[in-house]
């Protein structure tokens, strides 16, 4: 990636992903942050905003783990801003927004490839003008897997019930328990398998 200073963007959003039950990050997060890192080098923004709250209980957030793998890949420390209350996508990206001046502002969003989608869609529900950086994601059966769930995810935004009180139908409950929990269960075998 050539560097670019004519056009720079007001930050670079980098979206978290759940930690590992002991606080560290997985190899998909470590990615997304390599990318993050990568996007910074080239002088696209200035500044980075790590998004994602705690979500392995008595560790660090999401959002300070991937600063500090940040730092680690060469970034200064002052360049990185936390948002660190959001659990989901919905709550990264309008947390994030209050760090973003302007009406309409520019942001690079670095998420994983099956992401980036629903993420710059959310983007756009917040007023952020977004162009993706899509980390990679190794296919095999993992990323399917996160697919269909992504493809959940997405209807449930275009349905209204991400980041409201909207409750689901029992319709929608059902159909999200017959796709949804089969993928969960076989993720978290892969989880303990390794």
């Amino acid at each position: 990636m050539k560097k670019n200073t004519e056009t720079k963007l007001d930050a670079i959003l980098l979206l978290g992903l759940k930690l590992k039950e002991d606080g560290s990050a997985d190899e998909e997060m470590l990615c997304r942050v390599r990318r993050a890192a990568e996007v910074f080098h080239s002088g696209v923004s200035d500044v980075i905003i790590a998004c994602g709250g705690e979500t392995a209980k008595g560790y660090p957030t999401e959002a300070e783990v991937m600063k500090d793998q940040l730092i680690k890949l060469g970034v200064p420390s002052e360049r990185v801003m936390l948002e660190d209350k959001s659990l989901i996508t919905v709550e990264n990206i309008r947390n994030a927004r209050a760090f973003l001046r302007g009406e309409k502002p520019r942001a690079a969003l670095v998420t994983s490839d099956y992401h980036g989608f629903r993420a710059k869609m959310i983007c756009r529900m917040n007023k952020i003008r977004a162009v993706r950086f899509d980390a990679v994601t190794p296919d095999g059966d993992k990323k399917k897997d996160l697919i269909k769930l992504e493809r959940l995810y997405l209807i449930d935004l275009l349905l209204g019930y991400q980041g409201t009180e909207k409750k689901r139908s029992k319709a929608v409950q059902m159909i999200r328990r017959r796709v949804a929990d089969p993928v969960y269960e076989r993720l978290k075998r892969k989880q303990g398998q390794k």
